[in-house]
C-alpha cells in the first residue's frame, strides 16, 4: 500500500515540477491511440473499396453482383447539319451516299417529335454572326448534289412543314448517267417556289478527286487545270441558279470537303455568305459561317443509332 502511494506521490510531484513535460508525453500517447483507432474505423471513399472492405474482413461473404447500366448520352450543344445524298425504294445498299425513303421518313418524324426546329442557312448564319438567339433544339437538312431522289423528300417535309437545302452541281442538271440521274432545270426552279426550301451552289463540275479538287486546280498541280477554271465553278455555278430560279443563291457547298483559306476569300469576293464543309460537328454563334461544319447521315443506320448521333453531334458510319 504505501508502495502505491509513494507512485501516486511521485506522479503528483512530477505534475507540480515537470508540467510541460508530461503534457508532451501525454500528447504523444493520446496521438497513437487516436491513430489506432481512426485506422480501425476509417470509412472507405468508394462503393468498390467497400466492397473490396466487407470481402476481406468476412471471408465467407458472397461475392456481390456486377450491376451493368448503360452509358448516359448527354445531348451536345450546338446547331448541326446533317446531309443527305440519295434517296431510294429499291434494295440499293444503304451508306452514307444511299438512304431508302422509309428510313428517312422514321427520321424526319424523329426530329419533329422530339421538338426539333428545322432552320434555313439564312437562320443559321444570322445565329452564328450573334444576330439571333440560338434555339434549345434545332438542325439544318442538306441535300447535296442535286440527285433527282432527292424529290422523294419533298412529301415528307411538306407534311411536317421541315425546312431543307438543296445543293445543286449546275453543270449537271438534266444530266442522267447510268447509275443516278440529276434533277432538271424545270425540277431545280419547282423546288425554289416552296418558301421551306432553298437552292444552294455545289460548284458547276464538283471537282472531287484527291489529284484534282480546287485546291489542287488553285495550285496548278492538275493537268489542264488553274486559277480561272476554280473562278468559273465558284461564280457561275452562283451566276446559273440565280438565272434559273430567279432568287439570289447564298451558300456555297465545297466538294468533297477541299477548300483552304483562298478559296474562302474567292468565295466571299463572288459574294457567298458563308460556305458548308465535310467538317464534323456543330455550329454555334461566333463560329465561322465560311467554315459551316456538318454531318452525313449514314443510311446503314437504324432510328436508334441516328438519335444518338443528334445527342453526341457525331457523325455515326454503320455499315
Amino acid at each position: 500500500m504505501l508502495n502505491i502511494y509513494g507512485g501516486f506521490s511521485t506522479l503528483f510531484h512530477l505534475l507540480v515540477r515537470f508540467p510541460l513535460i508530461v503534457l508532451f508525453i501525454a500528447l504523444i500517447g493520446g496521438g497513437v491511440i487516436y491513430k489506432s483507432y481512426k485506422t480501425s474505423t476509417i470509412q472507405p471513399k468508394t462503393k468498390l473499396e467497400a466492397v473490396v472492405n466487407v470481402i476481406s474482413n468476412d471471408a465467407s461473404a458472397a461475392v456481390p453482383t456486377k450491376i451493368v447500366t448503360a452509358p448516359v448520352v448527354s445531348e451536345v450543344t450546338g446547331i448541326p447539319v446533317i446531309g443527305y445524298h440519295r434517296l431510294v425504294n429499291d434494295d440499293t445498299p444503304r451508306d452514307q451516299m444511299v438512304t431508302s425513303v422509309s428510313r428517312f421518313i422514321e427520321e424526319m418524324n424523329y426530329l419533329h417529335d422530339n421538338g426539333y426546329q428545322t432552320l434555313s442557312m439564312d437562320e443559321l448564319v444570322d445565329i452564328m454572326n450573334y444576330q439571333k438567339p440560338m434555339p434549345e433544339k434545332a438542325v439544318v437538312i442538306n441535300f447535296d448534289d442535286g440527285f433527282d431522289s432527292a424529290l422523294l423528300a419533298v412529301p415528307a417535309l411538306e407534311t411536317l412543314k421541315m425546312k431543307a437545302s438543296f445543293w445543286i452541281i449546275t453543270g449537271y442538271a438534266g444530266v442522267s448517267p447510268s447509275w443516278q440521274k440529276y434533277m432538271t432545270w424545270e425540277q431545280v426552279a419547282d423546288l425554289s417556289k416552296n418558301p421551306n426550301f432553298e437552292i444552294q451552289s455545289h460548284t458547276v463540275t464538283h471537282p472531287y478527286l484527291d489529284d484534282s479538287n480546287l485546291i489542287t486546280w488553285m495550285a496548278g498541280t492538275t493537268k489542264d487545270r488553274g486559277v480561272i477554271d476554280v473562278v468559273s465553278e465558284i461564280t457561275d455555278s452562283k451566276m446559273s441558279l440565280e438565272r434559273n430560279i430567279g432568287k439570289p443563291v447564298n451558300y456555297l457547298a465545297w466538294p468533297a470537303g477541299y477548300y483552304n483559306a483562298e478559296l474562302i476569300r474567292m468565295a466571299k469576293k463572288a459574294g457567298y455568305k458563308g460556305t458548308t464543309t465535310t467538317d464534323e460537328g456543330v455550329n454555334k454563334p461566333g463560329d465561322n459561317p465560311f467554315a459551316i461544319k456538318r454531318l452525313f447521315v449514314d443510311g446503314s443506320c437504324n432510328l436508334e443509332q441516328f438519335a444518338r448521333m443528334m445527342k453526341t453531334k457525331t457523325t455515326t458510319i454503320c455499315h
